[in-house]
């Protein structure tokens, strides 16, 4: 029992050393301490680690949430998404039918929604969800596949509604600021700055 008690604790600490950098994620490992009950999911704080998979992705189609109703809101978001993607590298405003920015293969998409309980209900939450997707080739079967390679999540603490919606605002700054990050510590010697091709 000893010795599984120790691994087990030198398992989550290696966990832990992956996803503790910043302050946010000391907040969270601080918060583990106080409710040792509490599962620390590491898509849900910004993974700092040599090998990051955002290493070395130049270009990528941005998918903006749709699920937001009020267009005032959205118009708040948007203005985020080029502002935070803006400090890392160059943003094209693009439309749907301009496939360009797909041609990369890489693929930004935010998404806003609510939770599901396993019963079928809904949860009284919403998520809020940045993934990179990127084409690879599963060597073994020499299948082509679109994976997230890269996932971070933060959540909003009420149904996703047009009373609820300006919450979202500050979620998306949190996840976008989170993903920029994590993307200049992937590329700390990039010469060329990345491409975003937004699509609204």
């Amino acid at each position: 029992m000893k010795k599984l008690f120790t691994l087990l604790i030198t398992t989550l600490s290696t966990t832990l050393g992956f996803c503790a950098e910043t302050s946010s994620e000391v907040d969270n490992i601080e918060r583990l301490k106080r409710n040792p009950g509490t599962y620390l999911n590491c898509q849900d704080v910004p993974i700092f680690y040599k090998g990051n998979p955002l290493e070395g992705l130049n270009t990528f189609a941005v998918i903006p949430p749709y699920s937001i109703q009020s267009p005032e809101i959205n118009k708040k978001i948007e203005a985020i998404i080029e502002k935070e993607l803006g400090s890392i590298g160059t943003v094209i405003k693009t439309k749907t039918e301009d496939m360009n920015g797909f041609g990369t293969g890489n693929i930004l998409n935010i998404q806003i929604g609510r939770v599901s309980k396993w019963d079928g209900g809904e949860l009284p939450i919403s998520r809020v969800t940045l993934n990179v997707e990127t084409p690879v080739v599963i060597s073994k079967t020499n299948v082509n596949s679109l994976p997230r390679v890269w996932s971070i999540n933060d959540f909003i603490d009420s149904p996703l509604d047009l009373k609820s919606e300006d919450k979202a605002i500050g979620a998306v700054q949190k996840i976008l600021k989170e993903f920029t990050k994590n993307y200049k510590f992937a590329n700390p010697n990039q010469i060329q700055k990345p491409t975003f091709y937004v699509y609204y």
